[in-house]
């Protein structure tokens, strides 16, 4: 008697689960994503208008960013690009770095540099 009680209880709570993910809205954030994020929060550059009903915050710390979606794949989808958006924006970082190093090496370096 015992054992078809919480056999029952399972099965019903796995039809209950199941019923929720298909039944509940898009609106509510049932899925979320944790990837490594630095800085602020993902500006409106970074944001792209196909990421409709996700939402994204940083953790509390600061060191993850918290994508959240009514389904796994867009909010993977949208993780990803905003990653890949704050990436291009370290390479735009990199080259100004570079076409400054170039400019000191001709202003303040005119002779070949010396050896070490």
């Amino acid at each position: 008697m015992f054992a078809r009680a919480v056999a029952l209880a399972a099965v019903f709570a796995t039809v209950a689960t199941l019923a929720a993910l298909r039944v509940a809205p898009d609106a509510l954030p049932r899925f979320e994503v944790r990837v490594p994020w630095s800085g602020g929060a993902p500006t409106s550059r970074e944001w792209q208008d196909s990421h409709a009903g996700v939402r994204a915050v940083q953790d509390r710390a600061g060191h993850a960013l918290i994508v959240r979606s009514g389904s796994g794949a867009k909010a993977r989808d949208a993780a990803s690009a905003l990653v890949l958006a704050r990436a291009a924006g370290i390479d735009a970082w990199q080259a100004r770095r570079e076409r400054l190093e170039a400019r000191w090496s001709v202003e303040v370096l005119p002779a070949p540099r010396p050896m070490l």
